[in-house]
């Protein structure tokens, strides 16, 4: 007969097809587009559940002082190396992006002229993003992380939703301020870039290439 059961031995066949196309079709071509998007394939975990245990960890971190918001640091670079170097494997771990600022905070000055003799800087406690952005406000200097992909910024022609309001670029553009992004690269090391106001294309196919990177 033609009833709902009378496909159910093809659709058994076709199972393992289907999910081969899944994954190497629909998740690695979602990875490929991207570029930062990262799939995790830790079995009957929610999205939910990803967050909770990501923000356990990073509660255990500043509870042992390895993320600590007391720390400060000689420049915009120094604390964005500084807290990156922490959350970008952790973002690899998770597959979700984290992010938050830097500001700066009161230096050393000379009591005789009153001349700024040392800036000095520190970074938030990071949030927990999507795993295609996180949301940051633009009042400050910003940092977050890609959980995988190359050493690039998001920009209105290479991003997860392809969305023209939306990418790193473009919010460097409205904001004024800079933005750091940290990634895993292939050997196992973390990579920082900067994107600077004035010097950050909002154009590029293949995302937009830092100003500079941050040894």
């Amino acid at each position: 007969g033609n009833g709902p059961g009378a496909l159910d031995g093809w659709w058994d066949f076709m199972d393992p097809f289907v999910e081969v196309f899944h994954h190497y079709v629909i998740r690695e071509g979602i990875r490929q587009v991207t570029g930062h998007v990262q799939v995790v394939g830790t079995p009957n975990i929610t999205g939910r559940d990803m967050k909770d245990e990501l923000e356990r960890e990073l509660g255990r971190l500043i509870a042992h002082g390895t993320l600590d918001r007391e720390n400060s640091y000689g420049s915009l670079d120094e604390a964005a190396r500084a807290v990156l170097d922490i959350l970008a494997p952790l973002s690899a771990k998770y597959g979700l992006e984290l992010g938050g600022h830097i500001h700066e905070i009161d230096g050393r000055t000379s009591r005789r002229t009153g001349r700024v003799l040392e800036r000095r800087f520190r970074y938030t406690m990071p949030v927990i993003g999507e795993s295609t952005h996180v949301d940051i406000n633009k009042s400050f200097p910003g940092y977050h992380t890609h959980p995988s992909g190359n050493l690039v910024f998001s920009n209105p022609f290479r991003n997860a939703l392809y969305d023209q309001n939306l990418g790193d670029a473009e919010w460097v553009k409205e904001s004024g301020q800079r933005l750091y992004v940290g990634v895993v690269g292939a050997d196992g090391r973390v990579l920082v870039g900067v994107c600077e106001p004035g010097k950050c294309p909002t154009t590029g196919s293949e995302g937009t290439e830092p100003t500079r990177t941050i040894p």
